[in-house]
């Protein structure tokens, strides 16, 4: 009795340990991307997307909400989380030393108009146009770059250039898609517009998945994103959660 229970231990040594979960942490507030829902749970574009990658993952997921910013940053750092997400840029993450997945969604900006005149053309190509812009951004610095400086007019806020779209005081505005689609088309001063024209990569960001520094990890979730854009998962959960948004 007394080998086989000696026996019996040297097998369960043996044994290779169970898989842990890949433990993937989300920052909420960030409508649409992830937001907490009446239950608790989050929910959202990236939420959705998680599970669709995770689903791909040979040990699967654990989905649990970061308390903040430092948390979502150390825990990657510290091993404790392995993914995660919460509106979060290439450009944002490397500006922390924290390693992103590839882009899943590039941040491009777009022209919004009225309506009434979507189909004048394009307004950034009309030489009497006028465009407004958020002074300071790099959508501002694209325009001075390529309009003459007499057709831009620089706004300190939003709500400022929105309302400057509605009385006419501007033909266009220049920015965010992803924030035009967000902050304008889906608020009260977005009834009337569109956003127009293809997008411009002003810059070389895009919404990313936050990596801890795990090569084999990081190779595993870039895979899976890989097989997420070949057969249209991507582009099903973007028409989903951001219907109107021009895609990529």
């Amino acid at each position: 009795m007394r080998t086989l229970l000696l026996l019996l231990a040297l097998l369960a040594a043996d044994r290779p340990a169970a898989a842990e979960p890949v433990v993937v942490a989300g920052l909420s507030g960030q409508p649409p991307l992830a937001v907490v829902q009446d239950d608790g749970h989050l929910g959202g574009l990236e939420p959705d997307l998680v599970a669709t990658l995770c689903a791909r993952l040979e040990d699967g997921c654990t989905l649990v909400v970061a308390t903040d910013w430092s948390d979502l940053i150390s825990g990657l750092r510290e091993g404790r989380y392995a993914i995660g997400f919460g509106g979060l840029s290439t450009v944002t993450l490397a500006s922390q030393g924290t390693a992103a997945s590839s882009p899943y969604l590039p941040l491009l900006a777009q022209h919004a108009v009225l309506a009434h005149a979507a189909g004048a053309g394009d307004p950034l190509a009309d030489d009497g146009a006028m465009i407004g812009v958020i002074r300071g951004t790099p959508h501002a610095l694209w325009l001075e770059a390529h309009l003459p400086l007499e057709r831009l007019q620089r706004f300190a806020d939003d709500e400022e250039m929105f309302l400057s779209l509605h009385t006419g005081s501007v033909d266009a505005v220049f920015g965010d898609g992803l924030i035009l689609w967000r902050d304008l088309l889906n608020a009260p001063l977005g009834q009337g517009v569109v956003l127009a024209g293809p997008g411009i990569a002003v810059e070389d960001d895009g919404l990313a998945l936050a990596l801890s520094h795990d090569p084999a990890a990081a190779a595993e979730v870039e895979a899976a994103l890989a097989q997420m854009r070949e057969d249209g998962s991507f582009a099903a959960l973007i028409a989903r959660h951001l219907p109107g948004l021009p895609l990529p």
